[in-house]
This record gives structure tokens, sequence and C-alpha cells, in this order.
């Protein structure tokens, strides 16, 4: 069939990017139950294929079936926002994993909303939402994926990955959040925030030199006590 084009953005009613059945106060019915047990796995595979070939409408066509087919799935959702960011769409990806539409975001959905708020330019959230991300208990913290096999890390959160890893089974590590959340700062100019971001993401891993550079660009010094 073909692929519809995607709602335009900004649009003054971010429900209108939603499937009907998907309005307002997030989804009215459990459809997980009657999903085949091969439907997942094909859908992430053919949106992941489609995001890797650079063809994110076609990425935003499968999401929405797949979110549709089963609306209790967090993957799906993390997906389906994924591809409309992809599709320029930011606000309608935004508000697919915020409130009032996400009651209770998870840990990948308050990633996807620093991935939003970076797109936007609005650097301050986007450092808030990585911060309510590390403050979930130990036990919910990584227990939704969001892949990341990030290669720059102050400026992206969701760089394309090769097409055949593993999207199901690697998680953001908590240095790499408090990096990015470090970064978010610095471009709001929080420099004190950021300065602590850094030196915790050292903290936990000394290998991420994305934060070391973060910390030359804050104006930090005594870098030879980290």
């Amino acid at each position: 069939s073909r692929i519809p084009n995607p709602v335009p953005d900004p649009i003054p009613d971010h429900a209108h990017a939603m499937p009907m059945q998907h309005q307002q106060g997030g989804p009215s019915s459990d459809s997980s139950s009657s999903v085949a047990p091969h439907l997942p796995a094909r859908f992430r595979s053919l949106i992941w294929a489609c995001l890797d070939a650079n063809l994110p409408k076609s990425a935003a066509f499968y999401a929405e079936r797949y979110f549709a087919l089963d609306n209790k799935c967090h993957d799906a959702l993390h997906l389906y926002s994924r591809a409309l960011l992809r599709c320029g769409q930011a606000h309608s990806a935004l508000w697919l994993v915020s409130s009032p539409y996400q009651r209770a975001p998870c840990y990948g959905c308050y990633v996807a909303q620093a991935e939003c708020h970076t797109t936007l330019g609005q650097h301050a959230q986007a450092g808030e939402a990585l911060e309510a991300s590390l403050s979930l208990p130990s036990d919910e913290f990584g227990k939704w994926p969001i892949v990341s096999n990030t290669i720059s890390l102050s400026n992206n959160f969701w760089p394309a990955t090769p097409a055949n890893a593993n999207r199901d089974s690697r998680f953001e590590e908590e240095a790499v959040l408090h990096c990015k959340a470090g970064w978010a700062a610095l471009k709001a100019n929080l420099y004190d925030k950021a300065v602590a971001s850094f030196r915790r993401a050292l903290a936990i891993n000394p290998m991420i030199w994305d934060a070391f550079e973060g910390l030359c660009a804050a104006g930090s010094s005594n870098l030879s006590q980290i």
C-alpha cells in the first residue's frame, strides 16, 4: 500500500499525529494478547532496516502498525517515536513519550524525550529528561531498549547502527547518560551542572573521551585529579 505522508510538524494539536485509537490519555485497550509471537520481531527488523537505509517514511509506516498491533509495548512506542523524529516530526515524537499521553514514562521514554528536546534546541529540557532516566530505581534502569552504539555523545543520542546489530539486548550505560546530560547542560549554559555530570560520567567510566572534552569546553580545571 502507498506510504502516507507524515503529518506536518509542528502541529497545533499533537494528537492529530496519532492513530485515532491512541489519542489523548494513552491506549484505550490492550491489543497485545492477540499478537502473533513472530510479528514483533519481524516489525522490529523491518523498521530498523528502513531506518538504516534512511527511509524514515517507510519506518514510520511500519512503526505505526507495530504500535497499533501492541499498544502496551514500550519497544513499539520508542520505535514509533524515533521514526517520527527521523521524519522531521519532533513534536509528535515527543508527544508520544511524554505526559499526558504517556502516564508512566519509562527509562527509554526519558531518553527518547531527551533526543526530541535536543532536536528542538531545548537543551535544558533534554538534560532534565536524562536526569529523570538516571533517577529511576536500579531495577528499572535500562529496562526498555533504546539502542545506542554512540559515536559522538555530544551530538547524537540515536546514531545509525549496523544492520546486523542485536538491537534488543543493548542499553544505554549510566556513564553515557551522565555524559549526554553534561552536554545538554553545557548547551543550555548550565556550566556547573555540566561539569558535575561530566565528572560523574568519568567516575563510572574514565574511558569516555567526550566527557573530558566536555570538561574542557566548560572551562573546568584540575582535570588531572579525575
